[in-house]
């Protein structure tokens, strides 16, 4: 069966619970470019693999993905399960025994040669250099919000935490980038879809 691309996540699912695996297909065609990318900013040569695991994951669970839109869509199950994998993956080359804190520990902290490998403007691959350089949850929320159009509530079930929890982050977040990106002229000019506008950025 071919699905027509206005299918929703949530019909897919349910046609994939029912046998179909067209369906199955269509999920993963439709989100596995969004899951590259967002592996590709954060682990470079790891993240095909990275993928796999998260998409295998996701096929050995379908049964268990809740749809009912907020927190438990499949985008949301999806991207949760590429949170932890991630976070496997950091903890798994940990050096001289060092715990792994999402909120504390950046990209540039764990894997600091993924800096050259992640956009193909320059201007985007300045805004990403700022992004490694915030705690890994602060970028991933940024990233699902503003390019994976993730909700706060699809999100808050991804790095798990309550959504006014989630939101007080987001506001932190952006100031730190917005932070990064003028500590460096040349970065200050750095915008990718709307990342730091002037409602995103609130008071002074």
């Amino acid at each position: 069966m071919t699905w027509d691309p206005s299918t929703s996540d949530a019909e897919l699912l349910q046609a994939w619970r029912r046998g179909d695996k067209t369906a199955a297909d269509a999920l993963i065609t439709r989100h596995g470019p969004r899951l590259y990318n967002f592996f590709a900013s954060k682990v470079g040569r790891s993240a095909d693999d990275l993928c796999q695991q998260t998409l295998q994951e996701c096929v050995e669970a379908h049964e268990r993905i809740e749809e009912n839109g907020g927190r438990h869509s499949f985008r949301s199950f999806l991207f949760a399960v590429a949170r932890r994998r991630l976070l496997d993956h950091y903890r798994g080359s940990e050096l001289e025994g060092q715990r792994i804190d999402p909120l504390e520990h950046s990209v540039a902290d764990l894997e600091p040669g993924v800096s050259e490998a992640i956009a193909a403007r320059e201007q985007q691959r300045r805004l990403g250099l700022a992004l490694r350089r915030l705690p890994v949850d602060f970028q991933i929320a940024l990233e699902l919000l503003h390019w994976e159009g993730l909700t706060v509530a699809e999100i808050s079930r991804v790095v798990e935490a309550p959504e006014g929890t989630l939101e007080a982050r987001l506001s932190r977040a952006r100031k730190k980038l917005e932070t990064l990106l003028h500590a460096e002229p040349s970065l200050a000019e750095a915008t990718v879809e709307g990342l730091l506008t002037e409602d995103d950025r609130g008071p002074e």
